[in-house]
């Protein structure tokens, strides 16, 4: 291979990969919120005592759910202390995903499951908000009417 396609290669994929990190009660969790769409019911959870999150997204529907992504990168998980504005965790930070449409089948009555374990993030004490979102670009061929997106809320005691 010669030097400048070289260069362009290693440019374009250290580039792209970071284009790619994009942002958006008690002791024992908190307040899950759900959301809901027509076909679809997702619910996101963080779970103080194992330091880990958890999102689900169901298909509540008789029909598949087809999910259309732009990359590999099919959700986001960003939580920040309350009150401030940066990040503490976000799921995309230390990952490149592939730069290629995907598409995902979720059966009626199925669900797809994404967690993580972040007990290596050492979390003060205080109060955080979990935003969970799954990235499809179309729900069923169509743009999705609102966001694929929930929270939860939890403390640190």
């Amino acid at each position: 291979m010669n030097k400048p396609l070289f260069f362009m290669v290693v440019f374009f994929l250290t580039f792209s990969g970071a284009a790619c990190a994009t942002s958006e009660e008690d002791g024992t969790g908190g307040e899950t919120e759900k959301s809901m769409g027509e076909n679809w019911k997702l619910t996101g959870e963080f779970d103080v005592d194992s330091d880990s999150w958890r999102m689900e997204l169901e298909n509540i529907s008789e029909h598949p759910l087809e999910l259309q992504f732009n990359s590999g990168q099919e959700i986001e998980v960003d939580m920040k202390k309350d009150g401030q504005s940066e990040s503490v965790y976000q799921y995309s930070a230390d990952k490149m995903f592939t730069q290629a449409l995907k598409q995902t089948t979720i059966e009626p009555g199925a669900s797809t499951t994404w967690s993580d374990d972040i007990s290596q993030k050492s979390l003060e004490k205080g109060s955080y908000t979990v935003i969970f979102e799954v990235l499809a670009r179309k729900v069923n061929g169509e743009k999705p009417e609102k966001p694929l997106k929930t929270s939860d809320t939890f403390t640190i005691k």
